[in-house]
């Protein structure tokens, strides 16, 4: 059995039915119309506003640092995604799901 989770393109976000304006994470009610037709859609790339480093987990073994941004999407969700390295800011990064944590990649 494979336990490594399964790779997809791009992030899901909710997308309003009613108004189209999308939001990360998922949302049962769109704050800015008030309609509750969300619908999942995919943003599949950002661009990298900061980022740090996680040195350690608390009662992990064998830990290995793990890189992680603070992204925006061309319409504006923030969204934290683990990085296979350092990343400048302002670099345009594609995003992908493993499993269901979001991921970006130059």
């Amino acid at each position: 059995m494979n336990d490594t989770p399964q790779e997809t393109p791009g992030v899901t976000i909710s997308r309003c039915g009613k108004c189209g304006t999308g939001y990360f994470p998922t949302r049962l009610l769109c704050p800015n119309c008030g309609a509750n037709a969300m619908k999942p859609d995919k943003v599949n790339e950002a661009v990298v506003e900061e980022t740090t480093v996680v040195r350690h987990n608390a009662g992990q073994q064998n830990w290995q640092p793990r890189h992680l941004a603070t992204v925006r999407t061309p319409e504006n969700q923030i969204i934290v995604v683990g990085l296979a390295g350092p990343v400048p800011r302002g670099t345009k990064v594609k995003l992908f799901e493993q499993g269901l944590a979001p991921d970006g990649r130059v």
